[in-house]
């Protein structure tokens, strides 16, 4: 009977203020142009991976919040492709939208991507990896080399995967999401021999802060007809807006312009709306919201809210389904009799979201009307889609649905 004894764990924690100091900035060397050559091909991958696992994770009449970070997921699965072998490197390929790429490419790639997202002083992102492993399997150098000078990320070796440990992975966990995700898993299979994890943290500070004592409790429209009553910010900034036919959308900057909100506001349901979008209508809204800014009236509500989603299904729609029965990992360390005998067990993706007031003050841009856009207002009285990009890459770090602030 195959084992199930391989768990990937992928978690991100969105926090769209700035709380206390800012991420120690990371000491890492700047990117060979071969990386980044490599990374510019990997960027629209990762973009086009955005919409697959949102498509693949959802259905049109998906209900409640959504937020999804696929940078978490596909770079835990790059690190993955790292030990794989045989006929699992062409279905991981397959699912990450990879094929094309070789090995050194992916890992090129992924270095000059989050280089690039770490690399300015006082980045508002963290990405943090690490790979526990059975102490009597001996990993590969190959691999190990990889996943550090690639991934950064810490291999730890553990005597099996029962509560101390699942304790110390939760833990772990814990520190690198700042306490937004306390747990990642209740137990572990006791067949377990390696477990992967990835966590991505995003504190962002906005350039133009809400003022508290413009917050009030306003009406909200949930999709069922109800109506609810939640704390709403109200602010006018000169921030990049833009309306089509059926959906309006603004892009709200974090200090030092190098990220921001893009929050959209369609007619349709917004998971509806959510899954016709691809690589290149997200490439086209962002191009449309990257410069030019009138005063705009902006509403939007206060919350907060974690979302667990099980990966099986979706990273199985997008190719990975043998995997979860049968996987070749040769490349990541010897496993001897049970090499024959691998199943990744489990899959999770945890996130959590908070969009409150707080920031710092910072100048108003000083840029002019872009000709596309044209005066309005974004109310978000009802559920909206939202999205956190790195203007640099165009990437999508976040997506996500705020269908009920209570949540």
């Amino acid at each position: 009977m195959t084992q199930r004894v391989l768990s990937v764990a992928i978690v991100g924690a969105l926090g769209l203020i700035g709380c206390g100091d800012s991420p120690e900035e990371p000491n890492l060397p700047l990117p060979t142009p071969t990386q980044q050559e490599a990374g510019a091909k990997m960027q629209s991958k990762v973009n086009d991976f955005v919409f697959r696992l949102i498509n693949a994770s959802t259905t049109p009449t998906t209900e409640g919040n959504v937020c999804i970070a696929p940078l978490s997921v596909s770079l835990c699965l790059s690190a993955l492709l790292n030990g794989a072998s045989g006929s699992s490197i062409a279905d991981l390929e397959t699912t990450l939208g990879y094929k094309g790429l070789s090995l050194q490419e992916v890992n090129d790639g992924s270095y000059a991507i989050v280089q690039g997202l770490l690399g300015s002083k006082g980045s508002p992102i963290t990405v943090a990896n690490s790979i526990w492993i059975r102490g009597d399997f001996k990993p590969k150098p190959a691999y190990v080399s990889s996943l550090s000078n690639y991934y950064r990320a810490l291999l730890t070796p553990v005597k099996n995967f029962q509560k101390p440990t699942v304790d110390k992975i939760n833990a772990w966990t814990s520190e690198k999401t700042k306490e937004r995700i306390p747990k990642l898993f209740d137990s572990l299979d006791p067949a377990t021999v390696v477990v992967l994890a990835n966590a991505l943290t995003f504190d962002g500070k906005w350039s133009h802060p809400f003022k508290k004592q413009r917050t009030a409790q306003a009406a909200f429209h949930l999709a069922n007809g109800d109506t609810i009553q939640v704390p709403r910010m109200f602010g006018n900034f000169e921030v990049p807006y833009y309306e089509a036919e059926t959906w309006k959308a603004i892009r709200l900057p974090y200090q030092g312009e190098e990220f921001s909100m893009i929050c959209v506001l369609p007619k349709e349901s917004p998971i509806q709306w959510l899954r016709k979008q691809t690589s290149k209508s997200m490439s086209d809204l962002i191009q449309n919201l990257k410069s030019g800014g009138i005063d705009t009236p902006i509403s939007i509500p206060r919350f907060n809210a974690s979302y667990t989603l099980d990966l099986e299904a979706p990273l199985s729609n997008l190719g990975m389904g043998k995997l979860f029965k049968s996987i070749e990992l040769n490349n990541l360390a010897d496993f001897g009799p049970l090499k024959d005998q691998l199943s990744i067990g489990e899959a999770v993706h945890k996130t959590y979201i908070k969009v409150d007031e707080e920031g710092t003050e910072a100048a108003a841009t000083g840029i002019g009307v872009k000709a596309a856009a044209f005066r309005g207002n974004f109310l978000a009285d009802r559920p909206f889609a939202y999205f956190i990009v790195h203007h640099k890459t165009n990437l999508v770090l976040f997506a996500g649905v705020c269908a009920d602030p209570r949540s």
